[in-house]
């Protein structure tokens, strides 16, 4: 069964990869309930709450794209309403052609929704909840999370760029992060993991998020754990970057 708009099909998989439907299941909820019920939830079910991340994906597409005001409202209107035929996406399409590094564009749009998750969930409700889960390394820049975690956000993305004409090379693009991380590392000198706690000691990625001060400070205050996070799973996630006694980023 196909869904006529991007939305719907995130909506899907994020039912199925996250609330345990089946994919029959989340089909047939994904194609009778409005779009407000999907996101925000129905009775006792869970939104899916993927449109920040959509806009943020949109928001970049846009700019990169040069698209004008009208048209990008429609091409937004098109992936949220669908339907997937309409003349705008095969608009869009044609736009896309121009992409010359298609990796480097989809990191680009993986960097916004990453962003944008991180100045939503920068909260002490969330940071707490992922302190108990292990998982504040979430909280760090695309480029130190590892691509395991980076491409968990395909399932935002993917169903856009399918409707714009362009496929995933998953390797190809695990090539290009690879690349980018370990570029990253070196632009901001990150050697050890004691570099790292240093780096996210500054909170300098967290304010460009936007992220609030009082947010800041308690990522800032949990500097060791986040580091030590980043490094044990860029290591697991089979990051280039090899580690000496797990300390030192070669």
């Amino acid at each position: 069964m196909e869904l006529n708009s991007a939305y719907r099909e995130i909506a899907r998989d994020c039912l199925v990869n996250w609330m345990g439907m089946s994919t029959e299941e989340a089909n047939s909820v994904c194609e009778e309930e409005t779009i407000q019920a999907l996101e925000e939830g129905n009775g006792n079910r869970y939104g899916v709450g993927a449109m920040g991340s959509i806009n943020a994906a949109l928001s970049y597409i846009v700019v990169r794209l040069a698209m004008e005001p009208d048209h990008a409202e429609k091409f937004r209107e098109a992936i949220i309403n669908g339907p997937d035929d309409c003349g705008v996406l095969k608009q869009v399409r044609e736009e896309a052609l121009a992409i010359s590094n298609e990796e480097n564009f989809e990191l680009l749009a993986l960097a916004a929704i990453h962003d944008s998750w991180v100045k939503d969930n920068a909260n002490e409700k969330t940071i707490e909840k992922k302190k108990g889960k292990g998982q504040l390394r979430q909280y760090a820049p695309l480029e130190l999370i590892g691509f395991n975690e980076v491409k968990s956000d395909l399932i935002f993305l993917e169903p856009i760029l399918d409707r714009m004409g362009i496929s995933i090379d998953i390797r190809a693009l695990e090539e290009e992060y690879n690349k980018r991380s370990a570029a990253f590392c070196n632009e901001h000198n990150l050697h050890s993991q004691e570099d790292i706690e240093a780096y996210i000691a500054t909170g300098e990625y967290l304010d460009y998020c936007g992220v609030e001060k009082a947010n800041i400070d308690r990522l800032v205050k949990e500097k060791g754990v986040v580091a030590s996070g980043i490094v044990a799973n860029l290591k697991a996630s089979g990051s280039p970057l090899t580690f000496d006694d797990d300390q030192n980023i070669i």
